[in-house]
Order: C-alpha cells, then structure tokens, then sequence
C-alpha cells in the first residue's frame, strides 16, 4: 500500500466532521504528512490509547508514546528536544486497488522545546495546513507507512506527557 503524494478526496458522513478535498499525503520514516490548503473541520474528539487508561486530548503534549516492542511495532520516540502535540482527526476516503474505504487520521504539530520551530518549517512544497498524521486502526493503535514501504503499526501503551 504506498500512499506516497497520493491524492485523496474526503467525503462527510454524520459522524465525520471534515470536508477536506485536494490534499497531499507523503510518507517519511516515522509517520505521514498531511498537507492541504483547504480549510479543515478536526474532530477534537479524544484519541484513546490502547487498553483505555490513556487519553490524548487536542493539545496533550508528549516526548513519547511506548508500544509493544518489536520491529513491526515501534514506539513514537521523539528525539531530545522536541516535543509532539495532538491536534485532533480527520475523516478521509481512501482509494486502491482494492475500492474505497474512509478512514480516521490522526493530526500532529512537533515543535522544539528551547525556541517553538516547529518540526514541518522546512517542509518543501508546504501548504496552508501541515502536520504530521498516523492512521488510526482502533483499539488505541496508529499505523504509517515508512520511506521503504513498510507499515508499522503503534500500540500506544503508556504516554510520557511533556508540560511546558
């Protein structure tokens, strides 16, 4: 499944809030990026972690999120210095060769904890609307797809909060 600059239309059900048309998103090694210049209706709706005893909350802050540990299933360890932020989900119809199917995509911000440059200031070709994106699988699990085509998937076990 390479989702590499693949552009992809969302729709709006009752329950999903986004209407977004004409974005962009690319694969790097530790997640996606979502780039659009539409307008974006989030759904602030809490990301619960696996097992339920964990919230992210739009603006929750984090260093880390641990995972079950294997090769397939990494943690999201930021590197020291930064932080990552939640900003809420989006709702998107996706197409391969298999049909359509909408699916739920998780919105991040990471910025530098010393001086606030966020870590997409250097995006080539950036939009209007940048973050960073992992796709939600349910049962508190986040899935990407690295540079090398291979999905990984996030368990999401324990949070380390950052508070500024």
């Amino acid at each position: 499944m390479l989702m590499n600059k693949k552009n992809i239309e969302a729709i709006q059900t009752p329950d999903h809030k986004a209407i977004i048309h004409d974005y962009e998103l690319t694969t790097v090694d530790s997640c996606f990026i979502f780039k659009t210049d539409s307008d974006l209706d989030i759904d602030t709706t809490p990301f619960e972690m696996a097992g339920g005893d964990e919230l992210l909350n739009v603006g929750d802050k984090f260093t880390a999120i641990d995972s079950k540990g294997s090769a397939g299933n990494p943690p999201v360890l930021l590197s020291e210095g930064w932080y990552q932020e939640y900003n809420g989900k989006i709702h998107i119809m996706e197409s391969d060769h298999r049909g359509e199917s909408i699916s739920t995509l998780l919105l991040f911000s990471a910025y530098n904890i010393d001086d606030g440059t966020s870590a997409l200031d250097g995006l080539k070709h950036p939009k209007n609307n940048n973050y960073m994106a992992y796709k939600s699988m349910g049962n508190g699990t986040m899935l990407y797809i690295n540079k090398c085509c291979s999905s990984r998937v996030v368990q999401c076990k324990s949070i380390t909060r950052f508070n500024d």
